[in-house]
């Protein structure tokens, strides 16, 4: 007489209800599932015509931190998605996380770019049960070094998890055009 396992017994209980993390695939990801992840992302920030520093508020996509601040961008300020359409990115994390771990920024204007990197950059996270919190603050000057041969290019480590809550809040100089990079590790909720 064959005996039959309990597999559920076996199903980690951490699984059931919990979110799903799809990594990505590709050049690192020999062996992975064949579920097609997005590995990259990328944006501009324009604050051409603009006269001061102004404070720029990345993602958010619930609009959460926005909405306490009782901020808006200015008119002259314009997010445009370079992968793909802003506000498409914006309800695309509104369903599936992303995490990434590197992010590049390049900047037009090199003159600028050391005051530029220099402003922190603050991530919060919203929820329906609390104020915004801020989870974390990136240094992007951390990432340039004495020898570094082109001033507009910054890369540093960035290790977040970018979901509907998370908001990207920081200065820029007036006119000029930022450009920033994702590189994506994993996406998180997404389903197969």
């Amino acid at each position: 007489m064959m005996r039959r396992r309990n597999l559920v017994s076996h199903i980690n209980a951490g699984m059931i209800n919990g979110p799903s993390i799809m990594p990505v695939s590709g050049v690192a990801g020999q062996g992975l599932p064949k579920v097609a992840t997005d590995n990259y992302m990328a944006l501009k920030v324009d604050t051409t015509g603009l006269t001061e520093p102004t404070d720029i508020i990345l993602f958010d996509a619930s609009r959460g931190l926005q909405i306490h601040e009782n901020y808006a961008m200015p008119l002259e300020v314009s997010i445009t998605g370079i992968t793909s359409d802003y506000q498409f990115i914006l309800n695309d994390l509104s369903h599936i996380g992303s995490f990434f771990d590197v992010i590049k920024q390049t900047i037009d204007d090199e003159s600028k770019a050391f005051e530029q990197y220099a402003y922190p950059i603050e991530v919060y996270s919203s929820s329906k049960g609390s104020r915004p919190r801020l989870l974390k603050t990136l240094f992007p000057d951390m990432g340039l070094h004495e020898g570094q041969f082109q001033k507009g290019i910054n890369t540093f480590l960035g290790d977040t998890l970018l979901d509907n809550r998370v908001a990207f809040k920081y200065k820029q100089l007036p006119n000029v055009v930022m450009t920033w990079s994702f590189y994506v590790k994993a996406e998180v909720g997404r389903k197969q």
